[in-house]
């Protein structure tokens, strides 16, 4: 006869799985239901998170597991299974809940709403028998000062002038003044004034500037400019002039110097050209007399002299 097998009590590896995916779970719902509407700080969402994924994974083993009745498979982890999972829920739990000077250092959040406060009632001041001074409340509404418009009996207005040569303009008087305002003419144009005190000093002051511009202009017609020793050569003539004047026309001057031999050579191959005879004309008869050509008298002018 063979031996009786003994039967091996315990939980499998599949039941290990199974065990602490259900743990994974129920703490899942405990954070849920101490957190709902909280906020959690970094290191209580890192252990959330990682709470969520061995839930995952341990479903995933729970379903590729083989499972089998024959010979099912346990070891000392698998025994200890309940009192393991046990210690890793209580351990969640104490890690979530634990107060800022445990391993954490996070404050508890407890769900309770603090109840809002309004304060809009408005503070009456109660008078007493006896005179006290009442300290002023930030919420009490402050009392409006009503001024009272004054009357002004010469207000100031728009006033404008019915003048053709200011018709249309308009300035901010005394209603006292407007009957008084008149039309003033500079330089044929109008301008209203307040008085003809005024329109005369204006007018005054115009021509006045106007006069001052205008002997300026007349005293120093030009811009004045430095004169300076200007010494002109004239190779040509063999000589050199002087000449007080400013830099550009001195300048100007010796250019015009520099080019008069040019100018004189120029002039005397044009006068030997007019006086050589023409040739005589052919003509089927003699042509009687002659004919003279007169010489021109020319004047020669120095090439940069300037008529001011």
């Amino acid at each position: 006869m063979s031996k009786s097998k003994k039967k091996n009590k315990g939980i499998t590896i599949r039941g290990t799985y199974f065990i602490f995916w259900i743990t994974t779970i129920i703490s899942f719902i405990f954070t849920i239901n101490t957190n709902s509407g909280g906020k959690m700080s970094n290191p209580l969402v890192i252990i959330f998170l990682v709470n969520i994924l061995a839930g995952i994974g341990l479903f995933i083993f729970l379903l590729l597991s083989k499972f089998t009745f024959e010979k099912p498979e346990r070891n000392k982890f698998s025994l200890n299974a309940p009192i393991l999972a046990a210690i890793y829920f209580s351990l969640y739990v104490t890690l979530m809940t634990l107060g800022g000077n445990g391993l954490i250092a996070s404050e508890f959040r407890a769900r309770v709403q603090e109840p809002k406060i309004e304060n809009n009632a408005i503070n009456f001041n109660v008078s007493s028998p006896t005179p006290t001074v009442t300290p002023t409340s930030s919420t009490a509404i402050p009392k409006q000062i009503h001024i009272a418009p004054t009357n002004d009996p010469d207000p100031i207005i728009s006033c404008k002038s019915s003048h053709p040569n200011c018709l249309g303009q308009s300035i901010n008087v005394k209603t006292s003044i407007c009957n008084n305002i008149g039309c003033c003419i500079i330089d044929g144009k109008g301008y209203l004034y307040e008085t003809e005190a005024r329109c005369r000093q204006a007018q005054n002051d115009y021509y006045s500037k106007k006069s001052a511009l205008y002997n300026s202009k007349t005293a120093n017609p030009y811009p004045t400019t430095a004169m300076i020793d200007c010494y002109v050569s004239y190779p040509c003539l063999n000589k050199t002039e002087y000449y007080k004047v400013d830099q550009s026309t001195c300048n100007f001057m010796k250019s015009g110097a520099a080019s008069t031999c040019s100018t004189a050579n120029a002039i005397k191959k044009m006068q030997d050209i007019v006086n050589e005879p023409l040739p005589a004309v052919p003509t089927a008869a003699p042509i009687d007399g002659t004919i003279h050509i007169q010489d021109t008298p020319t004047t020669t002018v120095p090439v940069g002299f300037r008529n001011f």
